[in-house]
């Protein structure tokens, strides 16, 4: 601690933190600060209402893991104010790996490239790269996707896989697949090792030399002793996407990124082999450079080996931030599964708006901080360990819990989800056990208000008061924070 500022390990604000399709709007993002350096990793929450105008100027980038709008939402509205407000640091750090600046420079250039002239008597044309600094780390993929012109095509040009050098790929070794109607060109690459035909983007590492080069490079502040790395292995969502690990000498968070964490399905899609679909013979197959179809019928397999061996072992060690949903979602890990993985180094997040769990659970607008191996939550100056037995998310509304035979609130288990009874209400389901739930505010813990004519209100300096309202009026009294009695803070390092 240094001038009554604690300074210690990895910061993480919480910009934001709902499912995709928030009620509450405030979707995923987050503030990763280390020492005097802070970075912002994707820009799915509210940015301008969290940071404000000085944290804008002093933040040192912004890294992506993917091209979905909860992750992006924000970003071009946060180049645009970048680049058009005075004393704004412009243009934007972005950094993110090779494949991530294309598709958030694809997705935002409509939004970002044309404007007016000085006099406003011309529509002209603003490059990208006046709002964006492109950082790239990670590795160069060796083989990319391109159009080639070709004249004696009506169109002009046709799908090829090039090297870095510009010659196109025999097809017996890469090849380019197009589904109609989304027409997106997507690589099959026979890889040299099994001799089976996968998609390079789910087949490989970043660490693997069959498909990328030997440049892999983290991203380095020196100043804040801090290095990040982009990690694919654990990331499997859909899009091209890529978990975040942040490091110093002592501290690791890893920052999943929207995966399912499932390590029966991972061996599944490493192990199992799917038979081809062609519809023409092998030989026609490897002589084409282009075939329309889906490219799900010429896959043979998903992962490789290497892919499965780096993803079982990235969750070992230092801080998990890990996306969760209800059971049986799609691109999320469902809760049951991370329950039953038995991990203790999780902090779950980017969960929907009503949401019930046993495991510690983010909310936006809370601040955690990394210290060698141990979670704190960071609230007025101090540092609490994290660490109650249960947590509710109700839409606007956080609560904690803590286990005791004789407390108010029953929790149940009904479709595999569980469920809390507050004040009021009833729930059919089996009886997980009693809790006493507390309401936090801003890391602060409040009784359980049971009077439905009572509620918590923010004074103007800050601090808490129950109001009670009746026929004649209202009645207000200062609440009393209980947390420094359950959850003692510790000093700072």
């Amino acid at each position: 601690m240094a001038n009554g500022k604690i300074d210690a390990g990895i910061r993480v604000d919480f910009i934001g933190d709902s499912g995709p399709f928030s009620r509450t709007g405030k979707s995923i993002g987050y503030r990763v600060a280390v020492k005097d350096s802070s970075y912002l990793l994707d820009l799915g929450g509210p940015v301008f209402q969290f940071v404000g105008n000085e944290g804008i100027r002093a933040m040192s980038g912004v890294f992506a893991t993917h091209s979905h709008e909860d992750h992006r939402r924000w970003f071009t509205d946060l180049a645009l104010f970048m680049f058009y407000t005075p004393d704004m640091p412009s243009p934007m750090r972005l950094i993110t790996t090779e494949v991530i600046h294309e598709e958030w420079e694809k997705n935002s250039k409509a939004a970002l490239e044309r404007s007016l002239s000085a006099d406003q008597k011309h529509v002209v044309e603003v490059p990208y790269s006046a709002f964006v600094d492109k950082v790239q780390f990670g590795p160069r993929a060796k083989y990319h996707v391109m159009p080639v012109q070709i004249p004696s095509y009506p169109e002009g040009f046709v799908w090829r896989v090039l090297d870095r050098h510009g010659q196109v790929i025999d097809p017996a070794k890469a090849k380019v697949v197009v589904l109609s109607p989304s027409s997106r060109p997507r690589m099959l690459f026979k890889d040299p090792v099994l001799g089976e035909w996968v998609e390079p983007e789910s087949f490989y590492s970043l660490t693997d030399s069959r498909f990328y080069e030997d440049d892999q490079h983290d991203f380095v502040d020196e100043a804040a002793g801090l290095t990040v790395r982009p990690i694919k292995s654990v990331a499997w969502h859909g899009p091209p996407t890529y978990g975040m690990e942040f490091r110093t000498n002592n501290e690791r968070v890893l920052f999943t990124s929207d995966t399912v964490y499932d390590p029966v399905l991972w061996q599944a899609l490493a192990h199992e082999h799917h038979p081809q679909q062609l519809g023409m013979t092998y030989r026609e197959f490897e002589r084409h450079y282009l075939i329309h179809g889906d490219i799900n019928h010429f896959i043979e397999r998903t992962w490789s080996p290497e892919r499965l061996t780096e993803a079982l072992s990235l969750l070992e060690g230092g801080l998990v931030i890990h996306d969760v949903d209800y059971n049986g979602s799609v691109v999320h890990t469902s809760y049951d599964i991370m329950k039953a993985c038995g991990r203790t180094n999780l902090l779950l997040t980017h969960s929907p708006d009503d949401f019930v769990s046993e495991m510690p659970l983010a909310r936006e607008r809370k601040s955690f901080r990394v210290i060698g191996e141990r979670l704190f939550e960071e609230t007025n100056g101090q540092l609490y360990p994290y660490g109650a037995d249960l947590y509710v998310k109700r839409f606007a509304q956080f609560f904690v819990g803590f286990k005791n035979p004789e407390g108010q609130t029953p929790v149940y288990t009904a479709g595999n989800r569980l469920h809390v009874a507050l004040p009021g209400e009833s729930v059919d389901g089996d009886l997980v056990g009693r809790f006493d739930l507390f309401a936090d505010i801003d890391g602060a813990y409040y009784p359980l208000v049971e009077d439905e004519n009572s509620r918590y209100t923010r004074r103007p300096d800050g601090r808490i008061d129950l109001i009670t309202f009746n026929s004649e009026g209202s009645t207000g009294v200062a609440a009393t924070n209980l947390r420094d009695r359950l959850n003692p803070p510790e000093p700072a390092p």
